[in-house]
């Protein structure tokens, strides 16, 4: 089930089960379980110790839960843009719900810590220039070591997804994607006459569309940002407890990587999207 092309003319095949190389993978999980990826522990540990020094300068509690925060920000004309985060800024208050929570914020992906950001948050977010070691090999140690994620659709969540980490997906697109352990958070879409279409639309109707050809796509907002990761601290405190929208997540198609990996919508985008639209608590109905 894997296509190695970043073409999304592979998605108009409505029968087919998201011919995505991250299926493969995700398949080839189900059936060959493997061993968290983990860096060397005499690596591990001086980081470890790095983060810690960071985090005591913050005042917080220690050890501190790690949080690895993933923004993806791709600059180059291609379709990979389509899956872009939303800035730093509009992450940052809820970096501080996270921090309240006990985790530190390891910011990976396309974004630097301006000097004002790094003066307010000190060692509650940080990034490899903070501990003193290189941005590579800090890349892997955040995804590996975290115990849960927050990112987008892209290259640095590979290590979360291969580890199983309990993860929040924001800015999420395509719509009918999906991941283990975790918790999405759609993209918005602005139609041509610069309407917002509905939520269930956008996982009935253009669930297949990975070119977003039925309008454009709109990042999430702060609030939206803040509003999906307090439900997050929330749900990973009972990552076991039944799916309160699962009858909404049934109206995705059930041959998409969404219903392959078990994933589930974050509540705060169901209130949004769906119960704010006027929609009934059963969706299905």
């Amino acid at each position: 089930y894997g296509h190695v092309n970043s073409s999304p003319e592979w998605a108009k095949e409505r029968s087919k089960l998201s011919f995505e190389i991250t299926t493969a993978i995700l398949k080839l999980q189900r059936s060959v379980p493997l061993s968290p990826i983990q860096l060397p522990e005499p690596i591990r540990g001086d980081m470890a110790k790095r983060l810690l020094k960071a985090w005591e300068q913050f005042g917080g509690t220690s050890p501190p839960k790690i949080c690895c925060l993933y923004i993806r920000n791709e600059k180059r004309e291609s379709w990979a843009r389509l899956r872009n985060g939303s800035d730093l800024q509009s992450h940052l208050p809820a970096v501080k719900l996270l921090n309240e929570a006990g985790y530190q914020v390891l910011l990976t992906g396309d974004y630097d810590l301006d000097q004002g950001t790094r003066q307010d948050f000190r060692g509650g977010l940080v990034n490899a220039a903070d501990i003193g070691i290189g941005n590579d090999l800090y890349q892997v140690f955040a995804a590996t070591e975290a115990d849960i994620f927050i990112g987008n659709n892209g290259g640095g969540e590979t290590f979360a997804m291969v580890n199983n980490t309990l993860s929040l997906y924001l800015n999420w697109f395509p719509y009918f994607c999906g991941r283990r352990n975790a918790w999405i958070y759609f993209k918005s879409i602005r139609d041509g006459a610069g309407r917002i279409l509905p939520g269930r639309r956008l996982i009935t109707d253009f669930v297949y569309d990975a070119a977003a050809l039925f309008g454009t796509l709109i990042n999430n907002t702060q609030e939206e940002i803040t509003d999906a990761v307090a439900c997050f601290i929330e749900d990973v405190a009972r990552p076991d407890a039944p799916d309160p929208y699962a009858d909404i997540a049934a109206l995705i198609p059930p041959d998409t990587q969404f219903h392959l990996t078990g994933a589930r919508l974050s509540p705060a985008w169901v209130r949004r999207n769906i119960m704010d639209d006027g929609e009934t608590e059963s969706a299905t109905a």
